[in-house]
Parts: structure tokens; C-alpha cells; sequence
């Protein structure tokens, strides 16, 4: 009884490991408009043996009316409603059961005659929904894939849920002055104020004038009298501007500005890439940036906010670099 209560114990452990360490991958997440393909290249998926994909339009609302495999010699296609038959696709009763879902399988390969196909496996899906603002395309490549799958689900999300722009303005250069201020000032038209020699800061001594002051006192007793010879203070000694270290006075160099941080040097280095018309707004690449910059935002790392949001390497980079010049 007791070696009985032992192996159940270690069957229960041994259970909760592989469920802990056989977590599923996180989903990607796409816009509409650009799982269309209107204003990008469109979005390369990978089917794992063993896994499947799935897609899902629930959150934009659409319903699934035609699928069309391009190769349907790798890849199982099923979906969890009932689809439009060939040639009915405009008809509004067809796919009334309201399929929303799809869900892709890879399969050994079948030799169908007079059928080609590519030397890596890769197919094109393409996939008609239909709405309450109408009927919409779109087109996904397939690579069958095997080992660790990245994702296992892609979900389509309607573009009203896309973050709005985010740009961040460079910040000022700080720049540090090593110009001596002077010890005192010349008065000037009897107003009661002092200016240095620049003309940069005016000192207001009003208060001087007020009532108790010994200050206030000895201006009145000769105004025309120097008020330094009438105060006891010894003179301020400057620093000659020659033998001014400024690194032991601030540790900012002058004219240095502080370094963005990832999601900041992307933002400002699309800003600039849309100045320089490399990138055209409201474009993919626009989007993709856009949503690389949320996830950069969210915590994730370089390599996973690229592969979720699909921006090239090298136009990452180019922001990148950009943004931190």
C-alpha cells in the first residue's frame, strides 16, 4: 500500500513537470489590413508537424466564407464552421453555420498527378471573410516546419485596435556654460537694477530697499557712493575661464544627449525615415515599426519584437541606427 502511494506521488510530479515545461508558445497577433496584403508583402506562417496553426478572425468579426489551398499535398485544412461551396461565395446564406476558425495540419506528403510543387514544401492559403463592411482578401504563405514550434495560433485583429503613432521628440541638447559671471555690476540710469557684462541676467535689487537693511541704509545716506566700499563682504575670487574644468563640475559632457533606449530609438528613427520618405506612413513597413515599438515597449527582447512583428532586420537596424545618432 505504501510503495502504491509512492508511485502515484511520482506520477502526479512527474505529470506536473511536463505539463509546466510543455507550455504552449505565445500567439502572434496581426492587423487586418496587413494579414490583407494591401500595403505590405503579407505574412509568412510556419505549420509545425506535431502542432498545426490555427486562424483566428473572431476578433475582427468577419466570417470565413472560401479557403483555397495553392499545394494541398502537405497541409490538412479544417475550420469550425460550415463553409461557402465553389461559385456561391456572394450568396449571403452560404456559410451560415458561421465559421470563424481555421485550423491547418501538416501531413506526409501526397503525390497528386499532374499537380507541382515547390522545392520547399511552401504553399499560399487564401482565405475570403465577409462583414458588415463587406467582403475581404487575403493571403498567407505556408512553410511546413518542424522541431520547437515559435507560435501555434495567429490572430487577426481589426485595425481599430492598432496603436496610434509614436514619436518621440529629440530631447534638447544640454549644453553647460564656463563663462565667469561677474563679482558686480555697473548701475545704470539710476533704475535700481544690475546687469553683467553680457547682458544675460538681470538682478533685481529692490529688496535692498527694504526698510531695516543696513544696505538700504548706507544707499541712501551717498547714493552716488559704490554700495561694495559700504558692505563688509570681501570680494567673490572667479575661477579664470581658461583653468575651468567642466567634467569635475558635471558629469554630462557639453552638448552630449542622454541614449534612447531601444523602443525610443526606433520611434525617433522612423520619424526620421518618414521625413526622408524611406518609409511612407500608414504603409507595412509603417505598421510593422509601429508595432515593434509596442512590443519594445511591453519588455520583449530585439529578436522576439522582430518575429512577432515581422519588420525586416535590415530596416530594424537602419531605425535603430537612426534613432540613436
Amino acid at each position: 500500500m505504501k510503495s502504491l502511494a509512492v508511485l502515484l506521488a511520482t506520477t502526479l510530479v512527474i505529470g506536473g513537470n511536463i505539463g509546466i515545461s510543455s507550455a504552449l508558445p505565445p500567439a502572434r497577433n496581426v492587423y487586418s489590413q496587413d494579414a490583407q496584403g494591401s500595403n505590405s508583402r503579407g505574412i509568412d506562417l510556419k505549420v509545425w508537424s506535431g502542432y498545426g496553426l490555427t486562424i483566428n478572425f473572431i476578433p475582427t468579426g468577419e466570417t470565413i466564407k472560401q479557403v483555397w489551398l495553392g499545394d494541398p499535398s502537405r497541409f490538412a485544412l479544417t475550420s469550425n464552421g460550415s463553409l461557402c461551396q465553389r461559385g456561391v461565395s456572394n450568396d449571403e446564406n452560404c456559410g451560415t453555420g458561421g465559421a470563424t476558425v481555421l485550423f491547418l495540419r501538416q501531413i506526409k506528403p501526397i503525390s497528386f498527378p499532374s499537380l507541382t510543387s515547390s522545392q520547399d514544401g511552401s504553399t499560399v492559403i487564401t482565405v475570403i471573410t465577409a462583414s458588415a463592411e463587406g467582403q475581404k482578401h487575403y493571403q498567407f504563405k505556408l512553410t511546413p516546419a518542424g522541431g520547437k514550434p515559435e507560435y501555434t495560433a495567429l490572430i487577426i485583429k481589426p485595425d481599430s485596435d492598432r496603436p496610434r503613432t509614436l514619436l518621440v521628440e529629440k530631447p534638447p541638447v544640454t549644453a553647460i556654460s564656463s563663462r565667469p559671471v561677474p563679482s558686480s555690476g555697473s548701475r545704470s540710469g539710476g533704475a535700481g537694477e544690475r546687469r553683467n557684462r553680457g547682458g544675460e541676467q538681470v538682478v533685481n535689487n529692490n529688496f535692498l530697499n527694504a526698510p531695516g537693511s543696513r544696505v538700504s541704509t548706507a544707499a541712501k545716506i551717498n547714493p552716488n557712493q559704490n554700495l561694495s566700499r559700504r558692505t563688509t563682504n570681501k570680494p567673490v575670487e572667479r575661477t579664470p575661464e581658461s583653468k575651468v574644468n567642466l567634467s569635475a563640475t558635471n558629469s554630462l559632457q557639453v552638448g552630449t544627449a542622454l541614449k534612447r533606449n531601444d523602443a525610443n530609438a526606433v520611434a525617433y528613427g522612423l520619424g526620421v525615415a518618414v521625413s526622408n520618405g524611406v518609409v511612407k506612413p500608414k504603409s507595412g513597413e509603417w505598421r510593422k515599426a509601429q508595432d515593434t515599438i509596442r512590443l519594445l515597449r511591453r519588455g520583449k527582447a530585439r529578436d522576439e519584437a522582430i518575429k512577432l512583428s515581422g519588420i525586416p532586420q535590415e530596416l530594424f537596424n537602419k531605425l535603430i541606427q537612426w534613432g540613436q545618432n
